[in-house]
């Protein structure tokens, strides 16, 4: 697959991209990419940075879904989707302790060091934490944190 971004590797605007994310000098903005590169950049970027985990922050959580299935094909597991809790009627204590333990799993993973791409949306990110989880996070060391690289992603 590194055929595929091969090229990266001698471009000069990606280079400084690369440098200035490990000098922690985000965001970024990338424009011109077509949704067919998009999947590309986002796995050489991930293999750029051995000591980042990316967030890649999308407008939806269909675009999210597709985003994570895309990118499956490139890097396997290595990827996750952190959802957004949805009110619905029908069954409303299984789908919120569902997405609770999703959203559990993948603090976990970042407390583990574990290095991987969190797709999710900002509603997701702005809804408020059930208990559990909010103990999880205020763990998270500055260390996890900082090892975080946010990315907004929008094809146009």
């Amino acid at each position: 697959m590194n055929f595929l971004i091969d090229f990266l590797k001698n471009n000069e605007s990606y280079l400084d991209m690369i440098s200035g994310l490990k000098s922690n000098n985000v965001p970024i903005y990338c424009n011109g990419l077509i949704k067919e590169s998009l999947f590309h950049l986002i796995y050489s970027i991930f293999n750029d940075l051995p000591d980042k985990n990316l967030v890649l922050l999308v407008e939806n959580e269909n675009r999210a879904n597709e985003l994570c299935d895309e990118l499956k094909s490139l890097v396997g597991d290595k990827v996750v989707v952190y959802p957004n809790f949805e009110i619905r009627f029908h069954n409303i204590n299984s789908l919120e302790t569902n997405l609770e333990n999703i959203r559990i799993e993948i603090m976990n993973r970042l407390l583990s060091k574990e290095k991987f791409i969190i797709i999710t949306t900002a509603s997701a990110l702005s809804k408020k934490m059930f208990h559990k989880i909010q103990d999880i996070y205020n763990s998270l060391n500055n260390k996890a944190i900082k090892s975080l690289i946010f990315i907004y992603v929008s094809i146009t």
